[in-house]
């Protein structure tokens, strides 16, 4: 279990490139991803991109500490901002080299979230002495269905991966407290969103809700799912949206349900399969 991503630039394996032509001569190693489409107007901004050879490379499950193992096929993730509900969603398509690999999407926070059924929310209080106006984020799982959710942190556990917590033996608390100004803000806290079957294509699409502390933005987020269509409703108090998500050319619909315009994006680029190094 080698963690997935691969580790290059300073520090881990071959060294981050000098300039442009050395990245471009070791295109292979550096690159790790491209934004297909990016799309924006007055209502909503979106991003198609494919991050695969953030994952796997041609080198990757030949040995190499840098280039992993091979666990990914491909991985594209579609980015939504709807200016008009002020929500964010996320869609990640995921192809794994093996189906009993294990899939997580990892969500950091400072402080410990509150869990109900597929909804998590996590609150940072107002802080005038920080120039903080506190706010909340609530995140809503459409996909995938039945997930497992599992909080991980607190004291003694912030960092904590596979039986011990990484904390260089209290050290980055000590420096922490030693700071009188611009105090950091470590995330103490994360929660795993996991599928419930073991299967080598995933699919997650999160909904984020933003607002201030004690000002709730109402909205309600129903599930669309075709065979060919991952999606969601979203409702406000004055507008409804539906986005579907295409699984097989990564294109996004979104359809004002009042009007019935719909709109779609469509990454430009020609797509490689899985198969083929990124």
């Amino acid at each position: 279990n080698d963690g997935g991503q691969r580790r290059i630039g300073s520090g881990w394996g071959k060294p981050a490139p000098i300039d442009l032509e050395e990245w471009t001569q070791l295109k292979d190693v550096y690159h790790t991803g491209k934004i297909h489409r990016f799309y924006s107007d007055a209502q909503v901004q979106v991003s198609i991109a494919e991050v695969t050879p953030a994952y796997t490379n041609i080198l990757s499950g030949k040995g190499a500490f840098a280039h992993r193992t091979r666990r990914v096929e491909s991985f594209w993730r579609t980015f939504v901002y709807d200016k008009k509900l002020d929500v964010i969603l996320i869609f990640d398509q995921l192809k794994a080299t093996k189906a009993n690999f294990e899939r997580k999407a990892i969500f950091h926070t400072l402080n410990k979230p509150q869990v109900s059924n597929n909804v998590i929310t996590n609150q940072v209080e107002k802080d005038e002495s920080k120039n903080r106006l506190g706010g909340q984020l609530e995140t809503t799982i459409v996909f995938p269905e039945n997930p497992t959710i599992k909080l991980v942190g607190g004291q003694g556990a912030e960092y904590w991966i596979d039986g011990k917590n990484y904390d260089a033996g209290g050290v980055i608390q000590q420096q922490i407290n030693k700071r009188k100004n611009a105090l950091p803000e470590p995330g103490a806290w994360r929660f795993e969103v996991s599928p419930s079957q073991n299967k080598t294509e995933d699919h997650f699409l999160t909904v984020l809700n933003p607002a201030l502390i004690n000002q709730h933005k109402f909205i309600k987020v129903e599930k669309l799912q075709t065979d060919t269509v991952k999606g969601s409703r979203i409702s406000g108090r004055s507008l409804s949206r539906e986005y579907r998500f295409s699984l097989k050319d990564h294109s996004v619909s979104i359809k004002l349900v009042d009007t019935a315009e719909t709109l779609t994006i469509k990454p430009k680029l020609e797509l490689h399969t899985g198969n083929q190094a990124p």
